[in-house]
């Protein structure tokens, strides 16, 4: 994994995304909980900006129709598994930031590791959709999440992260 300067990512995320100032300043104030999470779970820091991109574009406190809570949009029920450590977090616990990023990044890694033997895209659907991407086989390659994140992914590459 090819390391990430801190002042790259935050400047990227500003720009690229075209988020107002204090988003962007806010967005900035993660960048080293998303460098140092990814690391710890063997992802790209730009595949976790992605995600938090598409799941609540760098808005902390933001809960779902469905219930998914913070910045990764984790539901809170769906936590206390392997993916987690076998640790449950409330929707209260998941709008902190760097716990949002933590189980975000250790539910995402898990999925690529363990569900999707390693697809990134597989990954990325059962992050977003859980087992229902069992019965889809290859199609989840179609789904309109995955070609979000791939499109975040993919403006944070092309601009050196």
């Amino acid at each position: 994994m090819m390391p990430v300067s801190m002042l790259a990512l935050c400047a990227i995320i500003g720009s690229s995304f075209g988020l107002t100032d204090s988003s962007s300043r806010r967005a900035c104030s993660y960048v080293p909980t998303i460098i140092a999470e990814a690391e710890k779970n063997d992802i790209e820091p730009s595949l976790l900006a992605a995600v938090i991109m598409a799941e609540s574009s760098f808005v902390p406190w933001v809960t779902s129709t469905a219930g998914a809570c913070g910045l990764t949009q984790v539901i809170p029920r769906w936590t206390g598994g392997p993916e987690t450590k076998n640790r449950k977090y409330t929707c209260e616990q998941l709008k902190n930031p760097k716990v949002a990023i933590k189980v975000g990044a250790q539910i995402l890694s898990y999925n690529i590791r363990v569900y999707a033997k390693g697809n990134v895209n597989k990954g990325l659907c059962f992050y977003s959709a859980g087992t229902i991407c069992l019965r889809w086989k290859n199609s989840y390659d179609r789904m309109h999440y995955i070609k979000i994140v791939k499109k975040y992914k993919s403006i944070l590459d092309e601009d050196g992260c």
